[in-house]
């Protein structure tokens, strides 16, 4: 390591000799840098007119205490420089630890008493006698380097020891790791292993449980529709006995309510026509039949006439000949009702009479109130009169 070290120093002061000017400047533009190749070191030199004067071999990180400092410092012309008696010492204000155990040349001028050319031939030379003279490079090194630089091979040496026993530890600890990680993986396999043995067994068991929900869905969805569809017959026979026990009801009422009509046509019809009889179905029969016999009327229309709930003659005011008033009776008055009174008055017409329509109940739509007013017919709802809005009224 040591001549290593003398080495990068011989050939940091060769480039300084080639090329003064190739240094870094410092912040004072005083003095100039070139680092040591390979080692944390660097020269330091000041340029004068026919000098180059080194004036430190100082550590990168040390700056202050650490430096090789030369008083009376050599000078190169064309490389030439004075003999100097080397003093080795330590720093006065540090101790040899403070100061990184590097220590210092100083060059003493009053020792010197002539000088001595040194060229370039000259200093290779010295490298070669060095190269020749292990001894004197082993003294040029003691000399140069520090005690620190020197001790540093036997550092690197027993760091290195070191660092083999802390590897070998860190390969036992890591062996023993990684021992028990197997061992750990190996217990979570296993445990891994048993979980997917019960997981499997709970979806088998899950599968079955589904399987048989599923068939009892099936089975009460059957039953569902089984009682759906007997409840939709029953309730299409409640329907139809409702529907039948309604129009029965319906008949009831209508019937009723014709009665009611027919027996007290005066009071309900008065306002339509005066003096009012109210024909019998034999004298309704007798009158249909002359007609059909006449051929003023077809028999289906002969049907359709004598099937009138009621039919009154009457006379519209004094004085006048007599008219006819048929009359449909319904609990609700709807279209259809209205239709069949103004076709029924008007087959009666055919005999040359003058005929009016009518219907009667408690209530009627207003469809059939509105049909009623555009087709003439009058409207007697619970003994209210409502005449039709035709001229014909």
């Amino acid at each position: 390591m040591g001549g290593k070290f003398f080495d990068a120093i011989t050939h940091a002061t060769a480039l300084i000799q080639a090329q003064p000017e190739a240094g870094a400047l410092s912040r004072d533009r005083r003095t100039r840098r070139v680092l040591v190749h390979g080692f944390p070191y660097q020269v330091v030199y000041r340029l004068s007119q026919d000098e180059i004067i080194i004036v430190a071999i100082a550590h990168l990180l040390r700056l202050r205490g650490i430096a090789l400092a030369l008083r009376g410092p050599p000078v190169f012309r064309g490389f030439q420089a004075k003999p100097a008696l080397i003093e080795r010492r330590y720093s006065s204000k540090q101790s040899p630890r403070q100061a990184g155990a590097l220590l210092y040349v100083r060059i003493k001028p009053q020792a010197v008493r002539a000088t001595m050319p040194f060229t370039i031939e000259d200093f290779r030379d010295l490298v070669r006698i060095l190269e020749e003279k292990p001894e004197w490079r082993a003294e040029m090194r003691r000399l140069i380097l520090t005690d620190e630089l020197l001790a540093l091979p036997e550092r690197v040496e027993r760091g290195f020891l070191e660092l083999t026993e802390a590897a070998k530890r860190h390969d036992e600890q890591i062996a023993e790791m990684r021992a028990e990680m197997d061992r750990r993986f190996a217990e979570t396999d296993r445990r891994f292993a048993e979980t997917d043995r019960r997981f499997g067994e709970l979806i088998a068991e899950m599968d079955r449980r589904f399987a048989e929900t599923d068939r009892r869905f099936a089975e009460l969805i059957a039953e569902t529709e089984r009682l759906r569809q007997e409840v939709d017959q029953k309730f299409a026979v409640v329907i139809v006995t409702l529907k039948v026990h309604g129009d029965q009801i319906g008949d009831l009422k209508g019937m009723s309510l014709e009665r009611q009509y027919a027996d007290h046509a005066p009071s309900y019809f008065r306002k339509i026509v005066r003096r009012l009889h109210k024909l019998s179905s034999e004298e309704l029969a007798v009158i249909v039949d002359d007609a059909v016999d006449a051929g003023q009327i077809t028999p289906r229309e002969a049907d359709d006439l004598v099937a009138a709930d009621i039919v009154v003659r009457g006379r519209r005011t004094a004085g006048q000949s007599d008219v006819y008033l048929v009359v449909e009776v319904s609990w609700g008055v709807g279209k259809d009702d209205v239709e069949r009174a103004a076709r029924r008055a008007a087959i009666l017409a055919k005999l040359g009479i003058p005929t009016l329509a009518a219907v009667a109940g408690e209530f009627v739509t207003a469809d059939a109130a509105e049909l009623a007013r555009t087709e003439g017919v009058w409207q007697v709802m619970d003994g209210r009169v409502i005449a039709p809005e035709s001229p014909s009224s």
